[in-house]
């Protein structure tokens, strides 16, 4: 049923564990770093910076290589630099491109050999971005018809650009009376803010159900899982 499902919407299936909601204030550790790996070589945390790519490019294959550095873009690319590049980062720029950055990098000093300073430098970095420790969502508004990618972190629930690289707005739990999910939607029922503040409420996402946002989404009890963890342990 969810392959068929997902068919129809022209998802490809991806089974995973459920992802634990972190903060920014969380310290470097291996379980943070391998996180923080996984959703740059996914493109989950989306990166355009090509220097930025770069740096976490050569931190992650120097680590992978018990911090052994290479002398020459060959010699990085055997040791498995393309792996950890993202697909639209390369559809950009070519691997000898990167490598030729990476290099450079290294040459200059600005790339540690020491494992627990590398995963330092890799968590700090990927902490910069916009999107760090979101979980995604796809949702659609039944009355528009119009998708949306809403993604949920300890702050609240957002809504993101279709590149997933800036917040466009953001609802916090506070105001979050009750909240609820079906096989086919994610609901919540939220107070109303004191003052008039523009963008503060999903208004795009309402409906005249009692129900103040109506998300459909395949996804729907993942996000229950998420925005729950959210409102009861931070």
């Amino acid at each position: 049923d969810v392959y068929f499902r997902m068919t129809k919407q022209n998802k490809c299936p991806r089974f995973v564990f459920k992802r634990r909601l972190i903060t920014r204030k969380e310290q470097p550790d291996k379980w943070l770093y391998l996180q923080c790996l996984d959703d740059i070589r996914m493109g989950y945390l989306p990166l355009d910076d090509h220097e930025k790519v770069s740096n976490l490019a050569a931190l992650a294959t120097i680590y992978a290589n018990d911090g052994n550095n290479p002398e020459s873009v060959a010699e990085l690319k055997a040791m498995g630099l393309k792996k950890y590049i993202a697909d639209r980062n390369l559809s950009q720029k070519s691997i000898d491109e990167f490598g030729e950055i990476c290099i450079a990098l290294i040459r200059s000093g600005r790339i540690p050999t020491d494992k627990d300073k590398i995963q330092e430098m890799y968590v700090n970095l990927c902490k910069q971005m916009p999107v760090y420790g979101m979980n995604y969502f796809y949702a659609r508004h039944a009355a528009s018809d119009k998708n949306y990618v809403i993604s949920v972190d300890v702050n609240g629930i957002h809504v993101l650009d279709p590149q997933r690289t800036k917040v466009n707005r953001s609802f916090g739990f506070e105001s979050v009376r009750k909240f609820g999910a079906t096989s086919e939607y994610f609901w919540m029922n939220i107070d109303e803010p004191k003052t008039k503040q523009p963008k503060s409420k999903f208004q795009f996402l309402s409906s005249n159900t009692g129900i103040n946002v109506l998300l459909y989404t395949l996804q729907s009890w993942e996000m229950y899982d998420c925005v729950y963890d959210a409102t009861h342990y931070f």
